[in-house]
């Protein structure tokens, strides 16, 4: 066995590549996150409550314990498998990537928004409908250049 050289004796170099593979061999026996550790982080992160997670709770069989549905969850929420299950950080990288960015809304809020935006110009008269439709058209336009900026 190689004998260890004291941290005075070594040059700079040498100090910082020791500091490394210490690191490296301590990180390699800490213990691994597991799907659980990952899901509550993934869950703490979005904010998703007790309520939105009731209906991934299933019963397998008559009279058994609930578990949780993993895929069904994983499914709901865009979620690459393989960093759930295995903790692989390229399958986390493909779930940032298909995570919606802030100004994003939800299909919920958009149909709400689609079926008022409906009522309201159905009470406008059909002769100023085109002047209606302009305005929102640059005020969309001023928005979108605004948001761009930020």
């Amino acid at each position: 066995m190689a004998e260890e050289i004291p941290p005075s004796a070594m040059t700079p170099e040498m100090r910082e590549r020791h500091a490394y593979h210490k690191r490296m061999c301590a990180a390699r026996k800490a213990p691994k996150s597991s799907s659980e550790t990952r899901l509550a982080l993934f869950i703490a992160e979005r904010g998703i409550t007790e309520a939105e997670l009731k209906p991934f709770y299933r019963t397998w069989r008559k009279g058994g314990k609930p578990r949780f549905d993993y895929h069904a969850f994983a499914y709901k929420y865009d979620i690459d498998l393989d960093w759930l299950w295995e903790g692989d950080l390229r399958g986390l990288q493909r779930t940032e990537q298909k995570r919606p960015g802030p100004r994003t809304v939800s299909s919920r809020i958009a149909r709400a928004q689609k079926r008022q935006l409906q009522e309201s110009l159905s009470m406008v008269p059909a002769e100023n409908l085109h002047e209606v439709l302009a305005l929102a058209r640059r005020l969309a336009a001023k928005w979108e250049a605004k948001f761009a900026e930020e």
